[in-house]
């Protein structure tokens, strides 16, 4: 289970790298 988290944790990390922190919470408070 932690190994998983790990790993997902890092894929996001590469996102937010890509589109940006800023754009990244945009979405979320658009999508809620």
């Amino acid at each position: 289970m932690a190994g998983g988290r790990i790993r997902e944790r890092r894929e996001i990390e590469r996102i937010w790298e890509r589109i940006g922190f800023r754009d990244f919470l945009n979405m979320l408070l658009i999508d809620s």
